[in-house]
């Protein structure tokens, strides 16, 4: 049996699950920093980078074309196993073959190598990250069941931490702390969809992933390159930066990290919103796209006051002693937090939903590129210069965004609606 959450109870349940974790970002973080050292925390934040791209990559454009597939064939258990089988069959493969390269660039580059036992624990996070298929439960409205996956990866993760890391060897069980607790959850996941009959057996000759392949590869290029473009010089300042300058750097970036985690919870629940209405009228859809801008926009601006007002004593608080350096770094990071609402708003009710995900592509591709040749500018090689950098190419996106959005005749604030009327 199907069962769907209320929007009030739905929002409250992921909120809950964000606060939550959020304090238990308030433990787990000074036993990291404390026990690993600027050096080390970089090592650790490095591997929560790969981790975002690598979950960016298998979702494959689910959060936009699957969720809207099975929700307009929720009533059909066929076709809506159809739907997630196809995904899946994708996601599979786009795990294995993402774990190739990964093994090679651990085997060859000398800064992977040195910390080898950390990284290759990336692989099996990949292959279980194609098994677990939390988009499945928003096109459910299933948001209570999320919060609770969300909440009991983060418990066993800050267990695992509190048990075993004590120093700077530790890294490697650190990294552990993230990967374990996901390949639970995906076992989880098989198995509730198995006892609740969420989905039917469908043969693997029947799936049609490589339609899936074809028919989402703008969007999901589009969606990697857009967190490519977002930490492109994090990715670069780790081989441009020393251990401890990286790691205050990414120490700063955690409250950037958190920002998205906010919007992107806030956003997964609109968007679910948004596809109800979209499917009901243009509209109501565009209603909801008017109110998704706002909440997005405001939610990152207000956690960017905050975290502003109280940085000096939250940065002595999470870093100790060590990390006293990462305050400005950090104070830069709270100016991008705002452009991340909007950004996510343009990109995922706008950009993507309505065909012009080809366009944004090669705009984001452009300015990852030039954030990338700029990174190499001895200018630039201090953890001041990168966050002031990652605020920048945010702004540069959101008018690449507005600039293509515009052109195609869209309302940006209202989706779906034309911005002028058309002519014969």
């Amino acid at each position: 049996m199907i069962r769907r959450s209320g929007f009030r109870s739905a929002i409250l349940a992921l909120f809950g699950a964000q606060g939550f974790g959020f304090v238990i970002s308030f433990i787990q973080v000074p036993i990291l920093t404390r026990a690993l050292s600027p050096e080390g925390f970089g090592v650790y934040a490095f591997c929560n980078l790969l981790i975002l791209l690598l979950t960016t990559v298998i979702a494959y454009a689910s959060n936009n074309t699957a969720i809207l597939a099975f929700r307009r064939h929720a009533a059909s258990p066929l076709r809506r196993s159809l739907v997630f089988w196809n995904q899946f069959g994708a996601q599979l493969a786009i795990a294995i073959g993402a774990s190739i390269p990964l093994a090679v660039a651990i085997a060859l580059l000398p800064e992977l190598r040195q910390e080898a036992a950390s990284y290759a624990l990336l692989i099996p996070f990949a292959l279980a990250n194609a098994v677990y298929c939390p988009w499945i439960f928003s096109a459910l409205e299933r948001f209570r069941t999320l919060s609770r996956f969300g909440i009991a990866t983060r418990l066993l993760g800050l267990a695992l931490v509190a048990a075993f890391v004590r120093d700077r060897a530790d890294i490697w069980l650190a990294v552990a702390s993230i990967v374990l607790p996901n390949i639970a959850i995906a076992f989880l996941f098989v198995l509730l969809m198995w006892r609740e009959n969420i989905l039917v057996p469908v043969a693997p000759a029947r799936w049609r992933w490589r339609r899936v392949l074809a028919h989402d590869v703008f969007i999901a290029m589009s969606s990697l390159v857009v967190v490519v473009q977002g930490n492109a010089a994090l990715l670069v300042a780790r081989f441009t930066l020393d251990g401890h300058d990286y790691g205050l750097l990414a120490f700063a970036d955690r409250f950037r990290f958190i920002a998205q985690m906010v919007v992107g919870t806030l956003g997964l629940v609109l968007f679910s919103r948004y596809c109800s209405a979209r499917l009901a009228s243009w509209e109501k859809g565009a209603r909801i796209g008017r109110l998704s801008a706002a909440a997005l926009v405001g939610s990152g601006g207000a956690l960017a006051l905050l975290v502003a007002l109280f940085a000096p004593w939250i940065v002595a608080l999470l870093g100790g002693r060590h990390f006293a350096e990462a305050l400005v770094p950090t104070l830069w990071m709270t100016a991008a937090m705002p452009l991340i609402g909007l950004n996510y708003y343009l990109t995922y009710f706008v950009l993507n939903v309505f065909g012009m995900a080809r366009a944004q592509l090669v705009g984001l591709l452009a300015l990852s590129l030039g954030a990338v040749m700029l990174m190499h500018l001895p200018a630039l090689r201090t953890p001041v210069a990168v966050a002031a950098l990652v605020v920048a190419v945010e702004c540069v996106r959101a008018l690449i965004a507005c600039a293509i959005i515009r052109r195609a005749g869209h309302a940006m604030l209202a989706p779906g609606m034309a911005l002028r009327p058309r002519t014969a």
